[in-house]
């Protein structure tokens, strides 16, 4: 019983607020919006992805399965290659003596490089404030990767399959997803403030109320009459009500 009633003044509360709760959900979606698109600095994505090889071009005929075999045993051992320190290093040289370069994104932009499926291909992801610029990190990667790989393995090859383009729409944040969070934040935030005003009021609303609260039944109820005196509100008597009201 306590429990139904405990609900249904919860859903009351939920309906008086209802106004409130839609006021703080276009707030918390606005709020979001004007972050994104305002206060974090937009992300740009480019992708490349080369086809290892493990197979000299001098000296065979065809591609068989045994290879390809062994080229996705050797995709992982190559992907850690092009991430590694000496890889870095050239690609922070060749960097720094292109023109076309700008130095002021030497150091803010990041790289992924991941094996596609059960593939031998390697696909290189580069992040960067710029699209541009991280078009040209990307391709110089795969040209790095390429002289890299021919240089430690021998009959190592890794080949582009295509060049990287900028690519101009950002890939962070994304405003859609941003502004359905602070939809929920607002929700939540709004739904925890009534829970919380609702828990904090220890006031009698009704016989029901009381009965469950105090857990003695309600025999009867005593009207509330009252006058105003100077502003305020004040108990008259009875006698006082019933005369006014003769």
């Amino acid at each position: 019983m306590n429990q139904d009633l405990n609900k249904q003044i919860i859903i009351a509360a939920v309906r008086r607020h209802l106004l409130a709760i839609l006021l703080s959900v276009i707030v918390g979606m606005l709020l979001a919006f004007a972050i994104s698109n305002y206060m974090v600095d937009k992300q740009y994505e480019s992708k490349a992805q080369v086809y290892i090889s493990n197979v000299d071009a001098a000296t065979y005929q065809k591609v068989t399965t045994s290879d390809l075999s062994a080229a996705r045993t050797m995709a992982n051992t190559y992907r850690y290659i092009m991430s590694s320190e000496r890889a870095v290093q050239m690609l922070r040289k060749e960097l720094a003596s292109d023109p076309e370069f700008d130095i002021a994104y030497l150091d803010s932009y990041s790289t992924k490089m991941s094996v596609v499926g059960d593939t031998e291909i390697i696909e290189i992801s580069v992040r960067c404030r710029d699209p541009k610029m991280a078009a040209l990190i990307c391709n110089k990667i795969v040209a790095i990767s390429t002289v890299l790989i021919s240089d430690i393995f021998e009959g190592g090859k890794c080949n582009s399959l295509g060049e990287a383009k900028p690519e101009y729409n950002p890939c962070y944040p994304n405003v859609r997803n941003m502004m359905l969070l602070g939809a929920v934040v607002g929700l939540l935030l709004s739904a925890a403030a009534i829970m919380l005003v609702y828990l904090l009021d220890n006031r009698v609303k009704d016989e029901a109320d009381f009965a469950s609260k105090i857990g003695i039944p309600v025999l009867g109820e005593v009207p509330s009459i009252y006058e105003l005196e100077y502003g305020r509100e004040n108990y008259g008597y009875y006698a006082d009500y019933k005369k006014q009201n003769d």
